[in-house]
């Protein structure tokens, strides 16, 4: 919320809509790369796993068509998101490394 807040503030909304467009494509990339390869182990949590038959090339347009996306963006975009994509690993690591030792044991 901190980091959400601290990029309204310093930004337009014009490069904040930009900035999480690119963020999204780069989500939507993981997304389809993790469907396939669950489809190709036969992953499922519940029932039959996914048998689409055209799951392969969906897979591909949508990497693809999102890659075309990321590759339509300036230079300084693409170092925005690669910068609030590491910023947020960061703020990750930290909560997952400080917040365990710093919880009340039960």
């Amino acid at each position: 919320a901190a980091l959400a807040i601290t990029l309204s503030l310093s930004g337009s909304f014009v490069e904040l809509a930009i900035l999480g467009t690119l963020v999204c494509a780069l989500l939507y990339i993981a997304g389809c790369a993790a469907a396939l390869r669950l489809a190709r182990r036969g992953v499922a949590l519940a029932g039959n796993p996914l048998n689409f038959r055209w799951l392969t090339a969906a897979a591909f347009v949508g990497i693809a068509s999102m890659l075309g996306l990321i590759a339509l963006a300036s230079h300084r975009e693409i170092l925005g998101m690669v910068g609030i994509i590491a910023l947020s690993a960061l703020v990750y690591v930290v909560q997952t490394r400080v917040a365990p030792s710093t919880a009340p044991a039960a």
